[in-house]
């Protein structure tokens, strides 16, 4: 039988999820940035913070659309308690 999961959890593993993904995506804004910056901008600093602010905003809002989405309905478990008033 499977255990059920506390709320929780479920809440820290988005949050993890979240954070991991928000420092993945503003390093990788960074590093895009500083190439850009080397190659096409004269070793300017503002394609560096744009692409801080790329990776930052979408990180943002894959964690707001993470955390709106409902949690997970377990069909199977939900069940009639009064089975005469159905009738």
């Amino acid at each position: 039988m499977k255990e059920l999961v506390k709320s929780e959890d479920i809440l820290g593993h988005r949050w993890d999820r979240c954070q991991s993904d928000t420092i993945i995506k503003t390093a990788s804004g960074i590093t895009i940035g500083i190439i850009v910056s080397v190659l096409l901008a004269k070793r300017r600093p503002w394609p560096v913070i744009f692409g801080a602010g790329v990776g930052i905003g979408m990180g943002v809002a894959n964690c707001n659309n993470d955390f709106k989405q409902p949690l997970p309905l377990v069909s199977h478990r939900i069940r009639n308690i009064n089975p005469k008033a159905s009738e």
